[in-house]
């Protein structure tokens, strides 16, 4: 039998399990995680831009305009898609729209957990992605300013899509707490 505690989650949802609470706190610390490490990631390919450029490290490369334009291109297109993504695919209404015609709670609960994490990893990937593209895009052109402006999209968008309480907070909200142990 399982009991129930008051967790602070937000204005209108106080009472939720202990066995849920645990779960979502593990939830949100995960997700924590994962994007402090890709995060991380993004600064330390542009802090070793930064340090290869006033040190001099690489001889430069004949780049040729079309290639750095492909890149461009590319990096455009990687900007645009986690816009989209973000606007019109990985929408929260749709996730709790799908998640509504699962039987349990604790269904309803995983089914929606488990979207939003999928959805966040893909977009913090394709962030990180843009990251690598601008590194990448210094090792062939040894062009700090472009470099450092992929790196800072990849982190705007990053910071932007932030892992929020506020996502798990209205998750919570949309489930039914009377129904979660019957």
């Amino acid at each position: 039998m399982h009991t129930t505690s008051e967790v602070d989650f937000g204005r209108k949802f106080t009472y939720i399990s202990v066995t849920m609470a645990m779960d979502v706190y593990q939830y949100y610390k995960t997700n924590l995680i994962i994007w402090i490490s890709i995060l991380s990631g993004v600064v330390v390919l542009m802090v070793m831009v930064v340090a290869m450029n006033y040190g001099q490290f690489l001889y430069e490369y004949n780049f040729t305009a079309l290639a750095s334009e492909g890149i461009y291109i590319l990096a455009i297109g990687l900007a645009c898609t986690i816009l989209f993504l973000k606007r019109s695919v990985f929408r929260l209404d749709k996730i709790l729209d799908r998640g509504s015609v699962l039987a349990t709670v604790i269904e309803k609960k995983n089914y929606i957990f488990s979207q939003l994490r999928r959805n966040y990893i893909i977009i913090w990937v394709l962030s990180e992605i843009l990251g690598i593209l601008g590194f990448i895009f210094y090792l062939f052109t040894s062009d700090l300013r472009n470099s450092i402006l992929f790196s800072a999209v990849s982190i705007f968008s990053l910071v932007t899509n932030f892992p929020s309480k506020r996502m798990i907070r209205i998750c919570l909200e949309n489930i039914n707490p009377a129904e979660q142990f019957l």
